[in-house]
């Protein structure tokens, strides 16, 4: 059913409901700016038995901060969100986020990328990490290393692509950090080591949420998904555990 603010007060809406959302322009509306972050993609799992190692962070999505979209009163605009993106099982890659996509203002809106997925851990070596979604987002990163933020703002002033997750631990060794942005400003990783159990690694954040945390090595664990906010990676699961769920997509418009 489509949205309308046709009469209201209101200034902004959000939404998080995934598959198709229509959106009447109200009358006298002609610019709406637009929030939002894709989908994260999920963490990996960690080893079965042997090698003890962990599964890699996932990617987050690429973001828009006041992106504007010229419109038409009247117009309807459909805003189509991605279904979350769902943990891998042991042994098993995570999974990569889908895209966002805005259709019906004047101008075109650049798809809104999903996090790459992290990647299961293999005898002994942690998964590779999740790159971030979008053009010029956060590199994917090996194992056992942070993860990696965004090189620009890849396409204007308004839009930039997602941090990368971190790579899983190896054997006796910790996964890494999920990058950290602002106001996120705490890294996401796994726990410490303990002996022969090596920790799943942490998932990107972005300005709308955090990562997931990797799970434990001292004591593994699954990944998990981001505890709040929109769009972040999930964390790499640690050995004999599977990984986290990405974070949701996320649109608010403004006008």
């Amino acid at each position: 059913m489509p949205l309308s603010l046709a009469g209201a007060r209101q200034t902004a809406i959000e939404i998080t409901n995934i598959g198709a959302n229509l959106f009447v322009v109200p009358a006298g509306v002609t610019c709406i700016l637009i929030d939002g972050v894709g989908a994260g993609g999920s963490g990996g799992g960690g080893t079965v038995t042997g090698g003890n190692a962990g599964g890699a962070g996932g990617g987050s999505g690429a973001w828009f901060t006041g992106f504007p979209m010229t419109v038409v009163p009247g117009s309807t605009i459909t805003v189509t969100l991605p279904a979350v993106a769902v943990g891998g099982a042991l042994d098993t890659d995570g999974a990569t986020a889908g895209d966002i996509t805005i259709t019906g203002g004047v101008n075109p809106v650049p798809r809104l990328h999903g996090g790459v997925k992290g990647l299961k851990a293999v005898t002994g070596v942690g998964g590779a990490s999740g790159a971030g979604g979008g053009p010029l987002a956060g590199a994917s990163v090996a194992a056992a290393t942070n993860g990696s933020r965004p090189t620009t703002q890849a396409l204007n002033p308004y839009y930039s692509g997602g941090t990368s997750g971190a790579g899983g631990g190896s054997t006796a060794s910790a996964g890494g950090f999920g990058p950290a942005m602002a106001p996120f400003t705490a890294l996401t990783t796994g726990s410490s080591p303990g002996a022969g159990n090596a920790a799943g690694a942490g998932g990107g954040s972005t300005p709308y949420g955090p990562g997931g945390t990797g799970g434990g090595g001292a004591a593994p664990s699954v990944g998990l998904a981001p505890a709040s906010g929109y769009g972040g990676g999930g964390g790499g699961g640690g050995p004999g555990f599977a990984g986290g769920n990405g974070g949701a997509p996320w649109i608010r418009f403004r006008f």
